[in-house]
């Protein structure tokens, strides 16, 4: 079955919280290339990792098919200044929990069997290497519940252990993996 990102994000998103919106971010750079303080922004050199929100489902410029794209698993508030961050300080609510790195591509920390439930969502990352994730009935706006949800998923399957944030950040469907050792493979 194939979805488009929209899609997918209305899934996830399925409950909206007051003030609060899903956040993306979408680049057509390796995602490991981090500009350096000072040099000028080049979108086909330095990845982007600025978030922007999904209003009222209407995606941003920034997820095209040509790009990597990400979503972060909670909704979150604009800051004091009204702007859009993908900060932990800001999440309104855990919508979804992701495992990372499972299968048995270069990377992978764990196995797809391994999952003693059906995820909502299996999407290869990477050659033989996968995220699932798992969409809440309810979102969890409780910060402790929501933290030991990430906190806990992992380990107990085998995904990688730092893929334990509220923000984190998760490949959306359409896109690209542009990341050097994924192209060179």
């Amino acid at each position: 079955m194939t979805i488009s990102i929209k899609e997918m994000l209305s899934g996830i998103f399925h409950t909206s919280i007051e003030g609060a919106h899903p956040i993306v971010a979408g680049f057509a750079a390796d995602p490991k290339s981090i500009k350096p303080k000072g040099v000028a922004s080049d979108p086909a050199k330095w990845a982007d990792w600025r978030p922007y929100a999904v209003i009222d489902g209407e995606q941003p410029d920034c997820l095209m098919a040509t790009n990597n794209i990400y979503f972060g698993l909670s909704s979150v508030r604009p800051d004091s200044s009204g702007r859009i961050k993908a900060s932990q300080k800001l999440v309104a609510a855990l919508h979804a929990v992701m495992v990372d790195d499972l299968g048995s591509g270069s990377g992978s920390k764990g196995s797809l069997d391994g999952l003693k439930l059906s995820p909502s969502w299996v999407l290869e990352t990477s050659p033989d290497n996968y995220q699932a994730g798992y969409i809440l009935q309810q979102p969890e706006k409780n910060t402790r519940v929501a933290a030991a949800l990430v906190e806990g998923v992992a380990p107990a399957v085998g995904g990688d252990p730092g893929a334990t944030n509220r923000v984190r950040w998760t490949r959306g469907v359409e896109g690209v993996n542009s990341k050097a050792r994924v192209v060179e493979e």
